[in-house]
């Protein structure tokens, strides 16, 4: 009888502990998944052994592109591992291709795709005998139907969270650190919260605070990619007057990823009278590569009226960057009609790459007057 409750007492425990095929790997579901994200913290945390590092996960609901994943953290995208799903499932072998979504403030993505809700894991990595909510060493982000290449370690997983309770909990944590690091973590994990209320004024404070310029460079990064309506607003008086260089450069950027008509007339805005003249090459540049009607006339403008020959040459550059050729137009009046000889030769120069029928047909006509 003794035996039998042994037995008993070993498939409750394996009930709620699923493990790869070697078991090298457990994965530990919180027993109350219903519990708040913090008390689910600390059951995870208590729950941890102190052999090797260990992973504290749980999952949120996010709108991304439909062939789209994220992914950012320590640890590897690899189109050869399992997903993160059939990690969780026990299964540490699979392969599945997926398009990945530039996720940090380094890079970008302009292309647009039909939008659904995907499932997004916001893992915490501790180090061996690590205890206390504040021990963790960095974060991973992936979708959990996107392979990761996951280092070795048991995962606590704490099951679905809403985007608000995530947001509260990742803000307390932000507020506890001091290093640039993990605040840094922090931040991208918080940003990626798409529909919860508090992302923006965060970003926003964090943008205008004492805080560290890297932190408010990815404040002003993030800002752009949510698309809220008062980050035009926010972004341009960053790009206009903040006290760093860089800061005013990423404001810039981050008008560039808002996609509305407000964005585009803050560029221009930037790119004909912003004090700093970085500032106006940067909106000047941005404006080359935002498909908006009105870029063409203002950047054929600027190139032909402006003060500045630095200005100038950056123009007629951005005009040779806008899509479908619409920047040929203004590059050959400016080619044909600019009283400055510098300028002149950029607008040939970049009409000579285009090897669009228009510029070939003002080469030759250039030729035959020779």
């Amino acid at each position: 009888m003794k035996n039998s409750y042994q037995w008993i007492i070993f498939f409750i425990l394996v009930g709620s502990i699923l493990s790869s095929p070697a078991f090298s790997r457990q994965i530990v579901k919180v027993p109350n998944p219903g519990d708040s994200l913090e008390d689910r913290f600390e059951w995870a945390l208590k729950a941890a052994g102190t052999g090797e590092d260990f992973f504290v996960g749980y999952s949120i609901r996010r709108m991304m592109g439909e062939d789209s994943s994220i992914h950012c953290g320590d640890y590897h995208a690899s189109e050869a591992a399992a997903t993160l799903r059939d990690i969780l499932a026990g299964k540490e072998a699979g392969k599945k291709t997926v398009k990945k979504e530039a996720v940090g403030p380094n890079g970008h993505s302009k292309k647009s795709q039909a939008k659904v809700e995907k499932d997004l894991a916001v893992m915490f990595v501790y180090a061996a005998g690590t205890k206390g909510r504040r021990a963790w060493k960095s974060i991973v982000i992936n979708n959990i139907d996107s392979p990761l290449h996951l280092g070795n370690g048991n995962i606590y997983w704490l099951g679905p969270v809403e985007q608000e309770g995530s947001v509260a909990y990742l803000l307390r944590l932000f507020r506890e650190q001091t290093n640039i690091k993990p605040r840094k973590n922090l931040l991208t994990a918080i940003s990626l919260h798409d529909r919860s209320p508090g992302v923006v004024p965060f970003l926003k404070k964090t943008l205008n605070s004492d805080l560290p310029d890297e932190l408010r460079e990815d404040a002003a990064f993030w800002l752009g990619n949510h698309q809220a309506p008062e980050a035009v607003s926010i972004l341009s008086r960053a790009a206009e007057s903040d006290r760093s260089e860089k800061v005013r450069e990423k404001s810039v950027f981050g008008l560039y990823l808002v996609e509305s008509e407000a964005s585009v007339d803050a560029l221009i805005h930037l790119a004909r009278k912003a004090s700093y003249l970085e500032v106006r090459k940067k909106a000047i540049f941005w404006l080359g590569q935002k498909a908006a009607k009105k870029s063409a006339d203002v950047l054929g403008d600027i190139a032909l009226n402006d003060t500045k020959m630095e200005i100038q040459t950056s123009a007629v550059f951005a005009l040779s960057q806008l899509p479908d050729g619409q920047g040929l137009p203004p590059l050959i009046k400016i080619a044909k009609t600019h009283p400055g000889l510098q300028v002149r030769k950029k607008a040939l120069f970049w009409l000579g790459q285009s090897e669009d029928p228009r510029a070939l047909e003002l080469f030759e006509n250039i030729l035959k007057r020779d």
